[in-house]
């Protein structure tokens, strides 16, 4: 709620709110005194009151978008209003001020625009897919694919309804879909450096890391600031055991985009990997600090910790690791780990039954990451 009205603030969204409601009282007293002197319709008051209501939101919505933002909204309103406007006119006049609807998160309201375009040009794919995007955006990920679908059927060549709907059904651990999808967008698009590296992702959890280090390497050549290449690539050399090369493209990676605190957490744990601890901790220092909800990071830096036999401070950093996901089997596994070499016998016992039971094999999952009794 507090970064809600400070959004509000910083929109000027009260000030505009309370300006707007002032005009209209302004309005309104100078139009009782002219009602009397033209004689105008009773019906006429009413509706001068029912428009300056119903502006008051149009109002606060302009004030949050930005002036090129309402500069389009507005265009792109006068046409749909028109009474000349085509219809191909209007539908691309809605597309339009539905993505920028969409841009700005009102995505009820551009999902309502999208259907118009629809239902104007029902052969056009752009809604479509502009529509699957807000769906996305909902994480109403069913709407979404039914949407790209239609969208490839419509126009078989957009690379991009391709890249989103492989992501899709990556979401859904499909990935055998998922490669076909960035197969067809690469076939059509073979200069697109995402989807490749966003393919060689895909690989990676399926075990197939040679083909990942071939897609990330060919993102990189076609985009060498592509900082989650890098960094991807690094996870696959780190997977393979080749820390040398793990470490080069973990520090490329933090060069390109020194705020990534994934790549940080992924290089602490090469550090810890290699029996580094206090460099280890350093990194997870950083993660942290850039990202204060990152699970991983506390759970990582509490397991360097305990290495170091800093018991207390590994428990600190799990318990935060179990404030944040509070079924995170490995950081009650490592909880009571550390709860255990530190005295606790009976806080220890309790971590490790609750660990085993959300995950029966967790000894060995957690022995694979160096949390070992």
């Amino acid at each position: 709620m507090a970064n809600f009205l400070a959004e509000l603030k910083r929109h000027h969204i009260f000030r505009v709110a309370t300006g707007y409601i002032a005009l209209s009282w302004l309005l309104l007293h100078v139009f009782y005194r002219l009602e009397s002197l033209l004689k105008l319709p009773e019906r006429t008051h009413t509706l001068v009151l029912e428009l300056l209501v119903a502006g008051l939101p149009v109002t606060v919505l302009f004030a949050w978008m930005n002036p090129l933002a309402i500069g389009v909204v507005a265009w792109s309103t006068v046409i749909i209003w028109s009474r000349w406007g085509t219809t191909r006119s209007r539908a691309n006049a809605f597309v339009i001020r539905g993505i920028v609807y969409s841009t700005h998160g009102y995505l009820d309201r551009a999902i309502h625009d999208f259907d118009e375009a629809i239902q104007l040009d029902p052969k056009d794919a752009v809604p479509f897919y502009n529509r699957g995007l807000a769906f996305i955006a909902k994480e109403n990920n069913d709407r979404a694919m039914e949407d790209l679908d239609e969208a490839i059927r419509l126009d078989p060549r957009d690379v991009d309804a391709f890249r989103n709907r492989g992501l899709l059904y990556g979401a859904k651990g499909d990935t055998a879909r998922a490669i076909e999808d960035f197969d067809e967008a690469i076939r059509l698009n073979q200069s697109d450096a995402m989807t490749f590296a966003i393919r060689g992702s895909v690989y990676r959890v399926k075990g197939e890391l040679d083909l990942a280090i071939k897609d990330f390497d060919e993102a990189i050549r076609l985009d060498p600031n592509l900082a989650d290449a890098v960094g991807d690539r690094g996870v696959i050399y780190d997977m393979k055991g080749d820390y040398e090369r793990a470490m080069s493209d973990y520090n490329q990676a933090i060069t390109l985009n020194p705020n990534d605190s994934i790549t940080f957490c992924n290089r602490g744990e090469a550090y810890r990997a290699q029996g580094d601890s206090a460099r280890a901790i350093q990194d997870f220092d950083e993660a942290i600090r850039l990202d204060p909800n990152f699970t991983g990071a506390w759970r990582s830096r509490g397991t360097a910790y305990a290495s170091q036999r800093h018991y207390a401070q590994a428990i600190h950093d799990y318990d935060e690791a179990l404030r944040l996901t509070p079924d995170s089997a490995v950081a009650l596994y490592g909880r009571g780990v550390a709860k255990l070499k530190s005295g606790d016998e009976a806080g220890g016992s309790t971590d490790l039954a609750a660990a085993a039971s959300i995950e029966p094999n967790i000894s060995e999952t957690a022995a694979k990451l160096g949390i070992v009794r």
